[in-house]
């Protein structure tokens, strides 16, 4: 399904096969290799794989802890067996909120990232590293339902009414991990979708308000000090860029100058908004963004509060760390 995926997903104007990036051997697990192909859809599908997740386990454990509960005075071996691997079921689940809040927070962070390599650099080391845990303990659910189904299927329904509930327990949880993946698979291919049909920005990755003006200049046109105000936001934004990426021989404040001189030497002379494509004329409000490229207010703004967080020339974040709602 991934290589696919990738081959609908190759850039246009070349033969997919063509692109190292298509087919260079991938080597890591698929769930790693989902981060380094669709990054922005994997960190959706985990954040919302989490928070299903939450209730579904919320639900069952809820009824584990009934079952212990109705059958607490029963005194068979077989009934001693079975409310010793509910308790069990309870000590395992008594860790994960803790996780569950952690690395929903991450996955929320990292698809906050600006470029799609940082978002994958950030889910990959998530998977790796937090979300280890998580997993184990995931196994070791699994585990434990293997262990309940083995004994229960020995013992006859007429012999104990625990084990009858529990088989029954066993069911819904089954459905339920069948559920949570039905639907996280779901949603990834209706990400994809709206990927293909151009409509791969959702409201969640817009720019909350109270991140605009923090993070942008507003000016009027013309304006004499135009560009003293976009150069020391391309600074800004070039050593944000440096800080993130892998150490370069050069230093970070030449490189930040160089992307400043960069970015006003092709800015320079442009008197049209790239989104309406109107020209400017006097006392037009503009809004500059953090990557030197300059719109008119209530276009760009327009852009940034209801569609994506990020520039709508170079796709660079407006505001890298802020919660996108």
């Amino acid at each position: 399904v991934l290589a696919s995926a990738r081959l609908r997903e190759a850039p246009a104007g070349g033969n997919a096969l063509s692109h190292p990036s298509y087919w260079t051997p991938r080597t890591e697990s698929p769930m790693v290799e989902m981060f380094q192909t669709f990054p922005r859809e994997s960190a959706i599908v985990m954040q919302r794989g989490i928070e299903l997740g939450v209730l579904c386990n919320c639900l069952l454990v809820l009824h584990c802890a009934r079952l212990v509960h109705e059958h607490w005075d029963a005194s068979t071996r077989i009934d001693w067996v079975l409310r010793a691997l509910c308790l069990v079921r309870l000590a395992l689940v008594a860790p994960r909120p803790h996780l569950w809040i952690q690395t929903w927070k991450l996955f929320v962070g990292a698809g906050c990232e600006p470029t799609p390599s940082l978002v994958a650099r950030r889910l990959v080391d998530i998977y790796t590293h937090p979300f280890a845990q998580e997993r184990f303990l995931i196994l070791s659910y699994y585990g434990w339902l293997l262990i309940v189904s083995a004994f229960v299927w020995t013992v006859p329904p007429r012999d104990s009414l625990f084990a009858s509930s529990l088989w029954r327990h066993f069911i819904v949880s089954v459905a339920g991990i069948i559920l949570h993946r039905a639907v996280c698979v779901a949603l990834f291919a209706s990400l994809m979708q709206r990927r293909r049909s151009g409509q791969s920005g959702s409201p969640r990755r817009a720019l909350p308000p109270s991140a605009l003006d923090e993070h942008t200049r507003e000016v009027s046109w013309p304006s004499e000090n135009f560009s003293a105000l976009r150069t020391p936001l391309v600074k800004a934004c070039a050593q944000t860029k440096d800080e993130r990426s892998e150490p370069a021989e050069a230093p970070k404040a030449d490189n930040a100058t160089a992307v400043a001189a960069a970015t006003a030497a092709w800015c320079e002379g442009l008197e049209h908004c790239s989104i309406c494509l109107a020209s400017y004329a006097s006392g037009d409000k503009l809004r500059i963004l953090r990557c030197g490229h300059y719109f008119h207010k209530n276009c760009v703004d327009t852009w940034l509060l209801k569609h994506r967080n990020c520039c709508p020339l170079c796709l660079l974040a407006v505001c890298p760390g802020a919660v996108t709602q």
